[in-house]
C-alpha cells in the first residue's frame, strides 16, 4: 500500500485493520473452527444470543456491543450503518472511485449497471497508486481498501460481493460517525440466526469472543491488555491452536457447552483493559437494549437477559418489538430507514427509531464519567419523506421510492417574516 494511502486509512477507525497483513506474515492461518461449528449449534434465534448449560442449569450469553468494540476497536455509538440503496451503481462506483463507465460496470458482477461490487476485482483497478494521483485518487484507493476489508473479512458472504451504498458511507470527513462494529455484529448474528450448518461472517471475532468467554478454550493463555483484541490472539491462535484443537470433534464441543455452568465463563473478561475517555463514550450503548443495523440486517443487542456480562444484578426491562424485516432482500432503490412495504409489511421505521434514540432503552443508569447525549443525529441528514412510484416497470410490483426534501432554515425564516408582516 502506497504510504499516502495508509495514511488516509490511519485517519479512519479502520486504521487498526493495516496491520492484519503483519500478523498473517508467518504463513497460513488456520481457525479453530470446533468451537465455532459448536456455536453455532447453541444460538438462540429467538434470544439473539447463546443458550449454555441445557443439560444443567441454562442460561444466557450475549456476544454484544462490549465484545464486538473490544474485539474489533470499531465504533458502536453513532449512526446506524444504513439509508438509501441505489438500483443503478455506475454512477455511486464512478463518483467515489474515482473509474471509468465501462471500468464501473466491470467492477460490477453482472456489469449491467445495478448488481453489486465484485470484491476480487478491487485489487485489479487499485494494486498501485499512479505517481501523479491527485488526492481524490488517494482517496478513492481508501475507499477501496475499505470496500475490500468490508467484503472479504468484516461484511462477507459467499459470492464474493459487498453492495456499492457502503461508498456512500466511507467520505473520509464522515466515516467515523457510523457504527460499524455494530454492523458487524449485526451481520454475525444474522449468520448465526440464519439455520445453516455454516456461516460466512467475521469469524474470527467470533473465535476470539469464544477465546474471551470461556476458559477452557483458551487455557492459561494470558494475553497483553492491547486493543483491538483480534489482532492479539491471531499470533497466539497461529502458535498453539493449529493442531490442537483439529483433535476435538464438534459433539466434543456441543457437550461442554451443554453441561457448561454460569462459573465456567468468564464474564469480565475486559477488566484488565485500560480505558480511555473515547472507550467509556463508546461503551455506554452497551447498556441500550436496541436493535443494531446494517441495511436491511437487524438483530438485538441483548443487555436485558445477558446483564450479568455487564456486572449488573437489577435491570430494567422494556417490551421488546416483533422484529419485520426483509432477510435476505435484493430491494434497491429505496432507504432502509423507513420501509415498510406494501400494507406496512415491515418495521423498519420503529427499529430505526429506537436506535436513534437508544439511551431511552437503558436497561440501567450509565456509570459516572459518561454522557446520554446521543450522537447518532448528523446535522446534514436531510428530512426524508417517501412516495409510492413504479420505479422500474420490468418488476412485477412498484416499489417504495424515498424523496429527499431539504428544509432550508433561511427560507423558513422569509415565510415567517411575510407571515408577520401581513399579521
Amino acid at each position: 500500500m502506497h504510504e499516502k494511502v495508509a495514511k488516509k486509512i490511519e485517519m479512519t477507525c479502520f486504521s487498526q485493520f493495516l496491520k492484519v497483513k503483519e500478523c498473517f506474515s508467518k504463513g497460513n492461518f488456520h481457525l479453530p473452527l470446533g468451537p465455532l461449528e459448536a456455536l453455532l449449534e447453541v444460538y438462540d434465534k429467538e434470544k439473539c444470543c447463546f443458550r449454555l448449560g441445557k443439560e444443567v442449569k441454562d442460561f444466557l450469553l450475549d456476544m454484544g456491543l462490549e465484545d464486538i468494540y473490544f474485539i474489533t476497536g470499531l465504533p458502536i455509538d453513532g449512526i446506524q450503518v444504513s439509508g438509501y440503496v441505489t438500483y443503478e451503481a455506475v454512477d455511486l462506483v464512478m463518483k467515489h472511485l474515482n473509474l471509468k463507465d465501462y471500468q464501473a460496470r466491470d467492477l460490477l458482477i453482472k456489469g449491467s449497471g445495478n448488481g453489486a461490487i465484485n470484491v476480487n476485482k478491487l485489487p485489479l483497478y487499485f494494486k498501485e497508486l499512479p505517481s501523479a494521483a491527485s488526492d481524490s485518487d488517494v482517496e478513492a484507493h481508501a475507499k477501496a481498501f475499505i470496500m475490500y476489508l468490508l467484503g472479504t473479512t468484516l461484511l462477507p458472504n459467499r459470492k464474493g460481493t459487498i453492495m456499492p451504498d457502503f461508498l456512500e458511507l466511507l467520505d473520509l470527513q464522515k466515516i467515523n460517525k457510523y457504527v460499524w462494529g455494530a454492523a458487524v455484529l449485526a451481520h454475525i448474528k444474522n449468520v448465526l440466526g440464519n439455520g445453516k450448518k455454516s456461516i460466512c461472517c467475521f469469524t474470527c471475532g467470533l473465535i476470539v469472543f469464544a477465546l474471551e468467554r470461556f476458559p477452557f478454550i483458551k487455557n492459561a493463555f494470558v494475553l497483553p491488555p492491547i486493543q483491538p483484541l483480534f489482532l492479539t490472539w491471531i499470533d497466539v491462535v497461529y502458535t498453539n491452536f493449529k493442531n490442537k484443537h483439529t483433535k476435538t470433534k464438534v459433539e466434543d464441543y456441543i457437550k461442554l457447552f451443554s453441561r457448561m455452568k454460569e462459573e465456567d465463563v468468564t464474564w469480565n473478561p475486559y477488566e484488565r483493559l485500560a480505558l480511555s475517555q473515547d472507550d467509556v463514550n463508546q461503551l455506554r450503548a452497551k447498556y441500550a437494549m436496541v436493535p443494531i443495523i446494517c441495511y436491511q440486517t437487524v438483530c438485538l443487542n441483548r443487555p436485558d437477559i445477558c446483564f450479568k456480562q455487564l456486572g449488573l444484578e437489577v435491570v430494567n426491562v422494556f417490551a421488546i418489538p416483533k422484529m419485520k424485516v426483509v432477510q435476505p432482500s435484493k430491494h434497491k432503490d429505496i432507504d432502509w430507514r423507513l420501509y415498510e412495504g406494501h400494507g406496512k409489511t415491515y418495521n423498519y421505521p420503529e427499529l430505526n427509531g429506537m436506535w436513534t434514540n437508544r439511551f431511552s432503552y437503558l436497561v440501567t443508569n450509565l456509570p459516572n464519567g459518561s454522557s446520554e447525549s446521543s450522537s447518532s443525529i448528523d446535522v446534514d441528514t436531510p428530512l426524508i419523506k417517501y412516495r409510492k412510484t413504479d420505479i422500474n416497470r420490468k418488476r412485477k410490483r412498484p416499489e417504495y421510492e424515498y424523496q429527499v426534501v431539504q428544509c432550508e432554515i433561511c427560507l423558513l425564516q422569509v415565510v415567517l417574516s411575510f407571515f408577520f408582516l401581513y399579521v
